[in-house]
């Protein structure tokens, strides 16, 4: 289970947004998924580890864009969600949404190596305040049964909540910084 929570610590660091310092708006790159060579992030946990993930290098492809980060594949089939490589019991292989832009709530279904599951997505109205910076246009995602992941528009996810089998918070992990 712990490598699939890594894998797809991974895949969440798709997504770029935009945030607000203390001092204003920072110029960072637009669009809803950061791609291009030499985007990276840093996040800490409640553990005190600190993991620094970057984007390697992308390929296009007719599935879409191809992403190596930190030597993990993600696929990104439109400028507005990002995928999931699936394995099939037999071997084979298909992709589901992990991420997708939305406007208010919906429902819709993803994988977890090879388990379906359920994701609950819901864009947040209030800034979200992560280490001392304010990051609008969030979303929360629920990837049933153990992750929640805020995703900040043109940052990525900027806070993962890892819940144990009763529901309770288990560890967390949070974004300190991104290029």
């Amino acid at each position: 289970m712990k490598n699939y929570l890594y894998f797809f610590f991974i895949l969440f660091l798709s997504f770029s947004c935009r945030c607000a310092k203390d001092k204003g708006p920072i110029s960072i790159p637009t669009g809803f998924i950061p791609y291009e060579p030499g985007h990276y992030w840093v996040y800490k946990d409640s553990e005190g580890f600190v993991d620094t993930l970057k984007i390697e290098q992308n390929e296009k492809s007719a599935e879409g864009i191809k992403v190596d980060l930190n030597s993990q594949k993600w696929l990104i089939k439109s400028p507005d969600s990002i995928f999931v490589r699936c394995q099939t019991r037999g071997g084979g292989e298909f992709t589901m949404p992990l991420f997708i832009k939305i406007k208010d709530k919906t429902e819709y279904n993803t994988c977890l190596g090879d388990v379906v599951t359920v994701v609950e997505a819901q864009r947040l109205k209030e800034p979200q305040v992560i280490s001392g910076k304010a990051y609008i246009d969030c979303t929360e995602y629920f990837i049933k049964p153990y992750t929640k992941v805020i995703v900040a528009d043109r940052v990525g996810p900027i806070k993962y909540t890892y819940l144990d089998v009763d529901g309770q918070i288990k560890s967390e992990r949070v974004i300190l910084d991104f290029k």
